[in-house]
């Protein structure tokens, strides 16, 4: 539970698809169009992270029209959630 002081301290979250590895010369060969192939489960899980810390993880899904996406919540990581 978070103290009701707190609650309205912004947090900034990063979402995560994965990781992938490239040579040093792959990466110093990158050029505004490339494309990157990654492997994606279906559908994409995807992880929250504030820092370094893992807040939660979830699937993507379209929203708001065809090019909208939202991060469904799956799984909740934080101490004593579930």
């Amino acid at each position: 539970m978070i103290p009701p002081a707190l609650e309205q301290l912004p947090v900034t979250l990063t979402v995560t698809l994965g990781e992938l590895t490239l040579s040093a010369g792959q990466v110093a060969a990158l050029t505004p169009g490339a494309a990157v192939p990654i492997q994606v489960d279906d559908p994409p899980v995807v992880q929250l992270r504030a820092g370094s810390v893992p807040v939660a993880q979830g699937v993507l899904v379209q929203a708001g029209g065809s090019a909208g996406l939202a991060v469904q919540i799956t799984r909740v990581l934080l101490d004593g959630a579930g």
